[in-house]
């Protein structure tokens, strides 16, 4: 169960899937209760979102390949109900290929995290996953400002 399913307003989409958020709200309650103080509570996804300040190299170099070079490509090529995606051809070294699915085999499958990358307590991950995880967060990307602002990436 995910913490977000112990709030008495759970949503879920059209697909009958959880929404996962609302956490910090739940967990506001819980310290409330037990603690019988103030509590405030910020849901961590807004920042994340808001900081692509940080982002990973691999991040925005993949971010780019992908809208540039295949996305585009498959496109103009006339194909439609595809969505670009990257397959991992190895992990050491990291190397990966884009490839395009079928929307069909995508949309409203849910892909969990596989058992072999959790503990057996399942409340953390193992070097197995680290291992996995390490290359898509490690790097960093050269930041350019151009008046005071990022420049993200500049699609030629």
């Amino acid at each position: 169960m995910y913490v977000c399913e112990m709030n008495e307003k759970c949503e879920t989409d059209i697909f009958g899937n959880t929404w996962l958020t609302g956490s910090a709200n739940v967990l506001k309650r819980l310290v409330k209760e037990r603690f019988k103080c103030k509590v405030r509570a910020i849901e961590l996804n807004t920042q994340q979102r808001c900081a692509g300040h940080i982002v990973s190299l691999c991040d925005i170099t993949e971010s780019v390949e992908i809208g540039r070079k295949k996305a585009v490509e498959t496109a103009i090529s006339g194909r439609s109900g595809v969505m670009m995606t990257f397959r991992r051809i190895s992990t050491t070294p990291y190397k990966v290929e884009i490839v395009h699915e079928d929307v069909n085999n995508i949309a409203n499958i849910v892909k969990k995290v596989p058992e072999k990358y959790l503990t057996p307590d399942k409340n953390n991950v193992t070097d197995e996953c680290l291992k996995y995880i390490q290359p898509l967060i490690l790097g960093e990307p050269a930041m350019v400002y151009k008046n005071g602002l990022l420049l993200y990436f500049k699609i030629v």
